[in-house]
């Protein structure tokens, strides 16, 4: 069932996080840093794939350049001209070795999109807090045991993707991320969510699959405006009747749980168009109430 909710789920995702590995179609991308230093206002700068260890000094006379693409590198750590590119606005070093993110990361102010995804970073730092025109973040894939509270101040942030990490808390001031669309936290070492969290008040997908979760919190009627929640592959026993009141709630997983029933009021969830609920405990007449409550929505639970 993980994938079809992959298909459903993050396909809004997946089109906001595009603007983070491809350049602007309607600037010159260049190949070489060469080629680029040619010219006088080069803005897009692809590198993937080139087995760099490290860039050229040439790279700090790019003063114009908007994008940045080093994905698929051997860079093992971050070479000191891409904190000079003070007018990058998307930098993408996926699929590297990197092993930290530096202090100098506070230099790049104007950045919107960042994807270091795929590394070996075991921290958010509190320089990142500096990044206030940050809107993409992705950062799965790597060994991220803790996010400083500083990101908390990144307002503008839209998506965070956090998943494949270490995590086992995430900071409370993200409640401050008031345009916060989309939340990836699936597989870390989450055993609970944390009311607090659920003041995100904006959030419209969260995803919290493969994790250690006994319980949910009632607080999560505050996320009024969430319109996917998964909750699969994690420990829980029972769902609060709060989950109820989302009203805007279109697709909700639960597959691989220890579940013997939903909410008395499942029914209230008239937006509800996806139901995928298999790997549970639930009981023949459980199954029927449930599928008779949700008219509307296409419910999976075997």
């Amino acid at each position: 069932m993980a994938p079809k909710f992959f298909i459903i789920t993050l396909f809004v995702f997946g089109s906001l996080a595009l603007s983070a590995q491809f350049a602007n179609p309607t600037e010159p991308v260049y190949s070489a840093i060469s080629e680029a230093a040619e010219v006088d206002n080069a803005t897009q700068l692809n590198l993937r794939d080139l087995q760099l260890f490290q860039l050229d000094d040439s790279a700090e006379e790019l003063k114009n350049l908007t994008f940045l693409n080093l994905m698929k590198n051997n860079m093992e750590s971050w070479d000191k001209s891409i904190f000079t590119l003070t007018n990058l606005q998307t930098l993408n070093v996926k699929e590297n070795s990197l092993k930290a993110i530096p202090k100098e990361i506070e230099n790049l102010k104007k950045l919107e999109a960042l994807d270091i995804a795929k590394n070996k970073v075991p921290e958010l730092p509190k320089e990142m807090g500096e990044l206030q025109s940050l809107r993409l973040l992705h950062a799965s894939f790597n060994n991220v045991v803790y996010i400083s509270p500083a990101l908390g101040t990144c307002e503008q942030l839209q998506v965070i993707d956090l998943s494949h990490n270490q995590l086992s808390v995430i900071p409370a001031e993200f409640s401050n991320l008031k345009n916060l669309k989309t939340l990836q936290l699936g597989y870390n070492q989450f055993r609970e969510f944390k009311g607090d969290w659920c003041k995100i008040s904006s959030l419209e997908d969260l995803d919290l699959n493969h994790n250690y979760l006994r319980n949910f919190p009632a607080e999560v009627k505050k996320l009024k405006s969430l319109k996917a929640l998964n909750l699969s592959n994690n420990e829980l026993t029972e769902l609060p009747d709060e989950l109820c009141k989302l009203k805007n709630l279109e697709q909700l997983i639960l597959s691989e749980n220890a579940l013997t029933e939903l909410p008395r009021n499942i029914g209230r969830l008239k937006n509800l168009r996806t139901l995928i609920a298999v790997g549970n405990n639930f009981s023949e007449t459980e199954k029927t109430r449930i599928k008779e409550a949700l008219p509307g929505c296409t419910v999976i639970l075997d």
